[in-house]
């Protein structure tokens, strides 16, 4: 008998609670340095029990966990705790009164802990006039995992980041949308596929974005970018063969995405694409070297693609933009230039175009980007 998805973890829940697990122990301790940062506000929409009959734990432990390793961390270095909210919802009554009674005895002199019983379009509009009211001064993060997708639309994913102070952690059952999406825009008349439509109209326009589950989850990541206005990437997790859900990250800082796509490589070092059912045995080394070699190829040709239009090459400063818009870190670009450096098929220039060896230095990282700090361009020879 297989298990019960609402009793238990299974693989694939899995995979997306070690990625949020991972965010949060990464960026929750760089957040709480930054100085001019001076409370984190955390949101659960969709708490579920906390912890499962598998003795696995949920999103809420999760997040209270991470918040004592940094606590940790802060008092072993002597520095000050910065102040923490944590705010828990679920819709259940039953799912929210148990991670009440889990977190009791929980007692952080810097976290508040405040739990809600509300439905999804309730707590939503509660979160983004919360956050829409507060100082420019305080950070939030938004954890959304449905039970579906109803709640999920175009102007309540916008509201929460308006401001510009919010990010954005979304599962969604891409699969599920994927393999209804033809017959909701097509089907107008049928109420049940309503949801579903109202979700493709708000982020993806047409059904002929997409053609595969993957152009699919690219076609969201785009439509969750707001024309631009803010920066997102995706992960996707197989369930079983061929069945797909995907996470998705919003935020308006490319500080952020950067943290979110170290995770990503970390969780998975041969694509940082996602979490697939793969068993190589004896070979998983192959495996990896085999598909991080197929993703360091494609960002090559992005690369000679876009190096072809342009006369004077790109600097160290659009390459970092290039390589995060493109879920990858600076680390796969350095590699590509390497090793185009080497076959002499670019050539570096300095900031007057004219040429330059400047070794194995490439200036591409998040403090020349920020200070527009231009020292080198990089053009096909």
């Amino acid at each position: 008998m297989s298990k019960d998805a609402k009793k238990n973890v299974l693989p694939h829940s899995q995979a997306k609670l070690d990625l949020f697990k991972s965010y949060l122990e990464t960026y929750l301790p760089i957040l709480s340095l930054a100085k001019g940062i001076t409370k984190i506000n955390l949101y659960d929409i969709f708490c579920g029990m906390g912890i499962y009959e598998d003795n696995k734990i949920g999103s809420p432990l999760i997040a209270i966990n991470a918040i004592n390793k940094t606590n940790d961390l802060f008092d072993l270095r002597g520095w000050k705790r910065k102040p923490i909210s944590l705010n828990i919802n679920d819709g259940e009554k039953d799912k929210i009164e148990n991670v009440k009674n889990l977190l009791k005895d929980v007692s952080m002199n810097n976290c508040k802990i405040n739990f809600f019983n509300l439905d999804a379009d309730e707590m939503l509009e509660k979160v983004i006039v919360e956050i829409n009211t507060r100082a420019n001064t305080e950070r939030n993060l938004v954890f959304i995992d449905p039970y579906g997708y109803s709640n999920i639309s175009k102007d309540k994913i916008f509201g929460l980041l308006a401001k510009g102070y919010t990010e954005v952690v979304l599962f969604l059952p891409v699969m599920q949308m994927y393999r209804f999406s033809e017959v909701a825009l097509t089907d107008v008349e049928s109420k049940c596929y309503e949801d579903l439509r109202n979700f493709i109209k708000d982020f993806l326009n047409s059904k002929s974005d997409f053609e595969s589950i993957f152009d699919f989850i690219n076609a969201i990541t785009k439509g969750l970018k707001f024309d631009n206005k803010y920066l997102c990437c995706s992960h996707y997790i197989e369930r079983d063969k061929g069945n797909y859900y995907a996470v998705f990250f919003v935020t308006p800082h490319l500080y952020g995405l950067q943290k979110m796509l170290e995770v990503k490589w970390k969780e998975d070092p041969s694509r940082g694409k996602g979490f697939k059912k793969e068993n190589w045995g004896l070979f998983e080394e192959t495996r990896v070297d085999v598909n991080k070699k197929i993703q360091l190829n494609y960002l090559k040709g992005l690369l000679i693609d876009s190096l072809k239009k342009l006369d004077k090459g790109l600097s160290n400063v659009d390459l970092f933009f290039f390589v995060l818009s493109n879920e990858f870190l600076p680390v796969h670009i350095n590699a590509i230039i390497r090793d185009l450096k080497e076959q002499k098929k670019i050539v570096t220039t300095d900031q007057n175009y004219i040429e330059k060896n400047f070794g194995n230095t490439t200036y591409i990282n998040l403090d020349h980007y920020n200070k527009n700090d231009i020292k080198i361009f990089f053009k096909l020879k």
